[in-house]
């Protein structure tokens, strides 16, 4: 599965979306002691890489959350056997 923009309107609007509310959960999380708000930011993040692709370039570049976009990938040399 490679993490790459959606090519649909609609698609695009609704990653857009999830994304905004994840952020806002996580933002209050972060405040609030109850709520773990990295639990919500890092889908946040990945719903915007979908949803534009000047975002997933950003998002890639970004030391913190590299290693969980090149955890997503999986390409011809690292894909499992069972889905060979």
């Amino acid at each position: 599965m490679k993490l790459e923009p959606a090519k649909s309107r609609t698609a695009r609007l609704i990653y857009l979306t999830f994304g905004i509310i994840f952020l806002i959960i996580g933002l209050i999380g972060l405040l609030l002691p109850v709520l773990p708000g990295w639990l919500f930011l890092i889908p946040s993040a990945l719903c915007f890489a979908k949803a534009s692709s000047l975002l997933n370039r950003w998002l890639r570049k970004k030391k913190s959350l590299k290693k969980y976009f090149s955890e997503t990938e999986v390409t011809k040399k690292n894909k499992p056997d069972h889905l060979k």
